[in-house]
């Protein structure tokens, strides 16, 4: 919850659980196999999220959503940055090795954008992140951090690796 102008605007993410289905056998006396299906609890899917507009005296406004693809986390952390740029609110998060923002105008869309993190090898690819995070850290400064894995074929026996990366961008 923080306040813009006259409003306060409140954001909040959605989520649910995300289960993964393991099997095993195992074989009885007589080597029967006996198959045991059984679901593990493997994180959280973050599927959208909300912000709304309020009135000083708390009447709703208006309100809009940012919606997330692909963000599956182990822990419940903030996956989203929101941001006051000029009249305009904008959205962000990190996701497979981008930066996906939308700008919006209270519940109008202005326009969505995705921006790749560059790497100094100029093959890397991004295969998967974890613990991913977008913080702001000065004026229009923010900090992009995490660990990603980065596939590079160019590099032989080394060519899958993980590796914490953080970043300095600004939006201007």
């Amino acid at each position: 919850l923080f306040r813009i102008n006259d409003q306060y605007i409140l954001t909040v993410e959605a989520y649910k659980y995300f289960y993964r289905t393991e099997t095993r056998i195992e074989y009885d006396f007589y080597g029967t196999p006996i198959p045991y299906t059984y679901k593990v609890f493997d994180g959280y899917d973050f599927y959208d999220m909300i912000i709304v507009g309020f009135s000083l005296d708390g009447k709703l406004v208006w309100n809009n959503d940012f919606p997330l693809k692909n963000v599956k986390t182990k822990v419940l952390a903030r996956n989203t940055t929101v941001f006051k740029d000029d009249d305009f609110i904008i959205m962000a998060h990190v996701n497979n090795g981008k930066i996906i923002t939308q700008t919006i105008d209270e519940n109008v869309d202005i326009g969505a954008q995705e921006v790749l993190i560059e790497s100094k090898a100029s093959r890397d690819r991004v295969t998967t992140d974890e613990n991913t995070f977008l913080t702001h850290w000065y004026d229009d400064f923010f900090l992009v951090y995490g660990y990603q894995q980065v596939n590079n074929r160019s590099m032989g026996d080394q060519s899958i690796r993980t590796v914490f990366f953080a970043n300095n961008v600004a939006f201007q």
